[in-house]
C-alpha cells in the first residue's frame, strides 16, 4: 500500500509543504499504527566559516620481580557495548557521498561534534514525542551544533518511521528540500544520528556543516 507524507521545509524566506508519495515499506508507527513516516528539512543561510616530570629523583629499582597472576578463565571480560545503528549511520553517509558525487559535490566527512548534536536531537524526539527542527527547550539546530562546539552548521534533515538507511534516504532525495540539503556543495562534514522511540519508531536527524 502507497502511503502519503507531509513535508515541511523551513528556509530564510519562508514556509514551503509538499505531498511526497513513500513505499510501502517505509511506514511510520503510530498510534493506531497506520501513520505515512515523516521528513522534515531546514537549511541556514550561514557560510563556511607532558607533563612535567620530576627531575629531582630517579625511582629506585626494585631487586626483585612479583609476576602478576593470570587472569582466570573465570573472570568476566569487559566489552564495550555494542553501537546498534553504526550501520545505518554509515549507510546514509555512503549514500550521500554516492548522490553527491553524481551531482558533482566533494564527500562529506562524518563530524563527531554533529554526530553528538544529531544523535541528541534524535533521542530528544524519540524520548518525548515530537518531531521538529526546533526543540522543546526553543533551540535551532544550529544551536544545538554549537554546544557540542560546532559553530558552521549549514542544514538538517530530520525523519520518522523509515527503518533503513535506503528508505531514509529515498524519502529525502524525493523532496526538494531534502534533496538540496544532501547536494549542497558547500557542506564539508556530516553528522547521523538515530534513535529509537519506545514503540520501534526510528528518528532520524542528519547535519550538514561547512567545515
Amino acid at each position: 500500500m502507497v502511503a502519503t507524507a507531509t513535508l515541511v521545509l523551513v528556509t530564510g524566506v519562508g514556509l514551503a509543504t509538499a505531498e511526497l508519495t513513500i513505499a510501502p515499506d517505509d511506514t511510520k508507527p503510530a498510534a493506531d499504527g497506520n501513520a505515512a513516516p515523516t521528513t522534515e528539512a531546514e537549511s541556514s543561510s550561514s557560510s563556511s566559516k607532558a607533563e612535567d616530570l620530576d627531575q629531582g629523583k630517579s625511582p629506585t629499582p626494585s631487586k626483585s620481580k612479583t609476576k602478576s597472576p593470570k587472569p582466570s578463565d573465570d573472570e568476566p571480560t569487559t566489552e564495550k557495548p555494542k553501537d546498534e545503528f553504526a550501520d545505518l549511520r554509515s549507510g546514509v553517509v555512503d549514500l550521500v557521498n554516492q548522490e553527491r558525487a553524481n551531482a558533482g559535490c566533494g564527500k562529506v566527512s562524518s563530524n563527531d561534534k554533529l554526530v553528538a548534536a544529531a544523535t541528541g536531537h534524535s533521542k530528544d524526539m524519540a524520548a518525548n514525542n515530537y518531531f521538529d527542527h526546533t526543540s522543546q527547550d526553543g533551540r535551532t539546530f544550529s544551536d544545538r551544533a554549537a554546544a557540542q562546539g560546532y559553530n558552521s552548521a549549514i542544514g538538517e534533515n530530520i525523519a520518522a518511521g523509515q527503518t533503513s538507511a535506503e528508505a531514509v534516504m529515498d524519502s529525502w532525495m524525493n523532496s526538494e528540500g531534502h534533496r538540496a540539503n544532501i547536494l549542497n556543495c558547500d557542506a564539508r562534514a556530516i553528522g547521523m544520528g538515530v534513535a529509537k522511540k519506545s514503540d520501534g519508531t526510528l528518528y532520524w536527524t542528519q547535519m550538514f556543516g561547512s567545515e
